[in-house]
């Protein structure tokens, strides 16, 4: 098959040409050319901006189109004016944050967030969501039973600059007292990139359609045997201190970015997602140790990846233990 990217050398699109070209598609790589990636036989990478339109491809059609970096509305329709002709079928990348509920498990039929009134022009933390729904729906109204969305959750392992994943990796192999947020058996869930990968790649080539969730792992994980993981892979004596969530609200600690993959319930419990469509359609997922051994190999190779996300810091988690009671010494 003949498959063009659009964006694709940050994360996920790394591992998909991976993926792809090792099952002897061919890949074209359309973007702004910040990074390349290393060449191989099966890859071509072109540079161009999609507001300023795809003529550099030279009218070139393709099996089909994966769309990795569709933010807002006006990306997909400066994008379908170009390829809706030039395609046999067009992936976008959405994202779980799409849907308008904060509790309960979520599969695709679940409502949307409703789009802001105006539309903005930028993509915020509070926008992000229903501007990606947007995304979808303008998708639709071009590509029809054409169109394959995927939804993930949070995309995780080697090659993360977020530390969204890599955090409790990192911070458990140092050791030591690690504040933990209550409660332990708060459900977990995130997608090994690698998976997500090869997913997408036989979802291509069997033609799906429609919209999936696409998230894991295999089995119900918590955060409790989440950092249990981390332990037994880094081998080292970390300590697992509970604290509660308001003792950490009233050290302003961030969820999800001072402490990743934390969100405190609220009244209606935790929010979870059914992916239950894509796993009876071929989507399997790595074991959380594998993925876990992985970014701890990619930090051996590569050294952490230097990222803007602020997680939480050594001062802060000492003064947080202090306040909880929790000699340190």
């Amino acid at each position: 098959m003949n498959i063009l990217v659009i964006g694709g050398t940050r994360f996920l699109g790394p591992h998909f040409v991976t993926a792809a070209t090792t099952r002897h598609h061919r890949v074209t790589l359309f973007n702004r050319g910040s990074r390349r990636l290393p060449e191989t036989p099966l890859l071509r990478q072109v540079r161009g901006d999609r507001r300023a339109g795809f003529a550099v491809l030279g009218g070139e059609s393709f099996d089909a189109v994966v769309d990795t970096c569709a933010y807002h509305p006006d990306d997909i329709t400066a994008t379908t004016a170009a390829l809706a002709g030039a395609c046999a079928r067009y992936c976008l990348i959405s994202s779980a944050s799409v849907y308008a509920q904060e509790a309960g498990n979520l599969d695709e039929r679940a409502a949307v967030a409703k789009p802001p009134d105006p539309v903005p022009s930028t993509v915020t933390a509070e926008t992000y969501g229903a501007l990606k729904a947007l995304c979808e729906h303008a998708a639709q109204n071009a590509f029809g039973s054409r169109l394959l969305v995927v939804r993930p959750g949070l995309i995780v392992g080697p090659g993360d600059m977020t530390h969204r994943f890599g955090y409790w990796v990192r911070r458990i192999a140092r050791g030591g007292d690690v504040v933990a947020p209550e409660p332990p058996d708060a459900p977990v869930e995130f997608i090994d990139v690698r998976d997500l990968a090869a997913w997408l790649v036989l979802a291509i080539e069997r033609g799906f359609a429609g919209i999936y969730n696409a998230n894991g792992p295999g089995q119900r994980l918590t955060m409790a045997g989440l950092l249990a993981a981390c332990v037994a892979d880094a081998g080292v004596d970390a300590r697992i201190r509970w604290i509660a969530a308001q003792r950490l609200n009233d050290a302003g600690v961030e969820p999800w970015t001072e402490l990743p993959l934390w969100v405190p319930p609220n009244a209606d419990g935790f929010l979870t997602f059914d992916s239950s469509k894509a796993k009876r359609d071929g989507l399997t997922c790595t074991s959380v140790s594998a993925t876990i051994a992985a970014v701890r190999a990619w930090d051996r190779e590569h050294g952490p990846p230097e990222s803007s996300v602020r997680t939480l810091t050594a001062v802060k988690e000492a003064a947080i233990l202090a306040d909880a009671g929790v000699n340190t010494g």
